[in-house]
């Protein structure tokens, strides 16, 4: 028996979201193109572009490991409605050794508000079967196996599927507000020979489209000297 394939990680078996800094010290090729993708993920900001703002965001952190950057990524994750996701990459920020006491401050405030907006699935009775996968908005997950479940998520609609080899699949949808809480107890019904043979096992997961309201909220702004590349990006953060 292969056992219980369930969600991502640890704990809540849902993956931390994060963006990867270089791993080497930027050259200045990298760091004016940082700069320059730091200045555009502000102008889509402005626009209400906010997939094309993050995308600038997090391909400048990437390549300059600038805090701003980092902080900025979160920012717009949150404006998208991923709290779930905002709220790791404000976990990330914190842990960099030497990020200034306003940003600092901030990071620390927006991560608290972010973890109270996280909503949890809770999936029991995941032990009585073997071999199942569960998926959740459809898409399959995996990871350690667990008895309850926990899956992260962001608040609104949500589809949870469970399929098992010799088993009808079992689905449910849920709505969960923010920092909602939905205990799911999983049930599934064995097939008979005759089922079994008139579905074979590919099934279809249905999942939900979440679609998150964008709340413009501030982002770190530097002024022309600040985002010089041989500055760092340093300077003093300004709340929009």
């Amino acid at each position: 028996m292969l056992g219980l394939i369930l969600l991502l990680v640890p704990a809540s078996a849902t993956a931390q979201y994060r963006v990867e800094a270089p791993t080497s010290e930027p050259t200045e090729g990298e760091m004016l193109r940082a700069r320059a993708l730091f200045e555009e993920g502000g102008r889509e900001v402005a626009e209400g572009r906010w997939a094309d703002a993050l995308s600038a965001y997090e391909e400048s952190y990437r390549l300059s490991g600038i805090p701003a950057a980092l902080f900025n990524s979160a920012t717009t994750l949150r404006s998208m409605g991923r709290h779930r996701d905002a709220r790791d990459l404000f976990r990330q920020l914190l842990d960099l050794p030497d990020l200034d006491p306003q940003t600092r401050a901030q990071a620390e405030q927006r991560l608290h508000e972010e973890a109270g907006r996280v909503a949890l699935i809770l999936l029991v009775g995941l032990a009585d079967v073997p071999d199942v996968t569960v998926a959740l908005d459809g898409r399959d997950l995996s990871g350690p196996a667990e008895d309850p479940l926990e899956l992260e998520t962001d608040p609104g609609d949500h589809s949870v599927s469970v399929l098992g080899e010799g088993y009808a699949p079992w689905r449910r949808a849920v709505t969960l507000e923010d920092g909602g809480r939905e205990t799911l107890r999983v049930e599934l019904e064995p097939l008979d020979r005759e089922e079994i043979w008139e579905s074979p096992i590919l099934w279809t997961i249905l999942g939900v489209v979440l679609a998150g309201g964008a709340v413009l909220t501030g982002v770190l702004l530097y002024d022309d000297a600040q985002l010089d590349p041989r500055a760092g990006f340093d300077g003093t953060v300004i709340e929009l």
